[in-house]
């Protein structure tokens, strides 16, 4: 699923039925800290977030992180600033 389809998703309380709000901070991506590097995994590169592991097809989906690289540009606010 991409971020931006993420972005204003309702979040759920199953167990309440209750809605309680909406994503407001949509991730671009995860900043996973390996054993020999640290990478960047794009949203759209996850399979699936499962209860003990988030899911990849392959590898090759990740990429490491430059200097260039800043954490604001890992998420987008869904809310106005009015």
């Amino acid at each position: 699923m991409s971020s931006d389809r993420l972005a204003g998703f309702p979040v759920v309380a199953v167990t309440e039925g209750l809605t309680l709000g909406h994503v407001a901070v949509a991730l671009r991506a995860f900043r996973v800290a390996g054993e020999a590097q640290t990478f960047l995994l794009p949203v759209g590169g996850v399979g699936t977030i499962g209860p003990d592991a988030i899911m990849v097809e392959s590898s090759r989906v990740t990429r490491p992180v430059t200097a260039a690289d800043h954490p604001a540009a890992w998420w987008t606010s869904t809310t106005s600033s009015t």
